[in-house]
């Protein structure tokens, strides 16, 4: 029977980490702003960005890539 050995020092999110820096570059690169805004369900996160499109969206592009940990969507 052989043995399978587990590195415990290694980051449970390091794949995320990861794909954060490579998004993270390509932003800056792209000289894109972003904002990352997480809470829970029902804070008024919706609503904060419903309200802020008003006075961004005439003078500058804006979009949003939602991630629902929650749910499969």
């Amino acid at each position: 029977m052989s043995v399978k050995r587990i590195d415990l020092n290694t980051s449970v999110l390091a794949n995320n980490e990861t794909w954060a820096e490579k998004n993270g570059r390509l932003f800056q690169e792209n000289r894109v702003y972003t904002v990352n805004l997480m809470s829970s369900p029902g804070s008024g996160k919706t609503t904060i960005l419903e309200h802020s499109f008003q006075y961004l969206v005439p003078h500058l592009n804006v979009g949003v890539i939602v991630g629902d940990i929650a749910t499969t969507e």
